[in-house]
């Protein structure tokens, strides 16, 4: 077990896959004021150095950001959309052909359910 302060702006997605490239070997970790990691096997002195620093250098801040824009850009989206797929709905209960922006919205809901 290997207790280490946790980053001030820690993305755990991003986070994840620079320990994962440690190759260390499977790994828990519990996240809490500190990040407390559980390797399957026992880290060297040398491999839980590299994973200090590794916990150290971590910033997840643009990670955070580009998640919160694609989030913001989804959101749009669908609001955006609410009123084609309503139409779209309501003309396929009527029998009715949609509109490419109709048919456009409906793959949107799929890709991006609310």
């Amino acid at each position: 077990m290997i207790k280490l302060i946790k980053p001030l702006c820690c993305d755990v997605d991003s986070f994840h896959v620079q320990v994962d490239l440690l190759g260390f070997g499977p790994y828990s970790i519990l996240w809490d004021d500190e990040l407390t990691f559980r390797f399957d096997t026992e880290l060297t002195a040398e491999q839980q150095m590299q994973l200090a620093a590794v916990v150290a250098a971590h910033d997840g801040t643009l990670a955070i950001a580009a998640r919160e824009e694609r989030e913001a850009k989804i959101a749009e989206i669908v609001l955006t959309n609410m009123t084609l797929v309503e139409s779209a709905r309501e003309k396929r209960l009527r029998g009715e052909p949609l509109t490419p922006l109709e048919l456009a919205a409906l793959v949107d809901l799929l890709i991006f359910p609310a």
